[in-house]
Formats: structure tokens, C-alpha cells, sequence
């Protein structure tokens, strides 16, 4: 077995400015959030969506979900099943990870949904090939 620290300075040797950049849009995302209306600012969802990954949706779910995220920003006692019932009111998907994403922003100390991570590290996997609605209850 490797040791472990001399694996991670390999990776920061190699990938320096990669991560320096993946933590500043990190820090950007985690302070902006706080300080504007997300709804409206095209420059915090365009750093939002490269960072987290939210493609391949349509410009109606875009438009609601930063709409939702910035009315729950403040909101320190919100939950992931809340959250996910509220996105699912206007997705055809079950939008585990995005919600997860909010979540993660609003409290940090709470974990993204990652199906990779959650699959390949953990055996957990989202539920699938049902309805909508019996994923969700099966998530929550």
C-alpha cells in the first residue's frame, strides 16, 4: 500500500492549479450565494452550473431552480426531502444530486448526492425504473 500523504502530494504536484481553481470557484460559489439574488445573476448560475454540473436541462427547470434556491438561501433548518419535493414540482427527473447541490451550498456541513461516489464507494444506489413519485418516497 501507498502511503497516503506522499499519494496526495503527488496529485497536488501534478494538479496545482487545477484544484487552486476548483477551490476558488469553490469559495466564489460559497460567498456569492449569500450576497445576491441567484436568480438573476447569469454570472453566479454560469459558475454554479460549471462547478456542480448542472447541464442537459432546460431553460424553464434553470430558471425555477435558481428561483427556488435563492427563496430557501436563508433557511438554515431546510432538509434534502424538502428540497427534493419542491424541485420535482417542476422536473421530470428526480433530481437527487441538484437537490443535494442547494443543500450542500445553504449548509456545508451537509453532503452532496454523487451517484458515482455514493455507487462506486459506498454500494448505494439512486432508485430507478419507477415512477417519479415512488423514487421520491424511496429517496426520502
Amino acid at each position: 500500500m501507498l502511503n497516503y500523504y506522499k499519494d496526495i502530494e503527488e496529485v497536488f504536484k501534478y494538479r496545482k492549479n487545477d484544484i487552486a481553481k476548483g477551490l476558488d470557484s469553490y469559495a466564489c460559489i460559497m460567498t456569492l450565494f449569500k450576497q445576491i439574488n441567484v436568480a438573476n445573476s447569469e454570472e453566479f448560475q454560469k459558475k454554479y452550473r460549471y462547478f456542480y454540473k448542472v447541464y442537459r436541462r432546460p431553460k424553464y427547470f434553470l430558471t425555477e431552480y435558481f428561483k427556488y434556491f435563492d427563496s430557501i438561501k436563508k433557511d438554515n433548518k431546510i432538509n434534502f426531502e424538502t428540497i427534493i419535493k419542491n424541485i420535482s414540482s417542476f422536473s421530470e427527473y428526480l433530481e437527487m444530486s441538484f437537490s443535494s447541490k442547494i443543500l450542500h451550498t445553504i449548509n456545508p456541513d451537509l453532503p452532496i448526492w454523487d451517484s458515482i461516489v455514493t455507487k462506486e464507494h459506498f454500494g448505494i444506489k439512486a432508485p430507478i425504473d419507477s415512477k417519479k413519485y415512488d423514487r421520491l418516497v424511496e429517496a426520502s
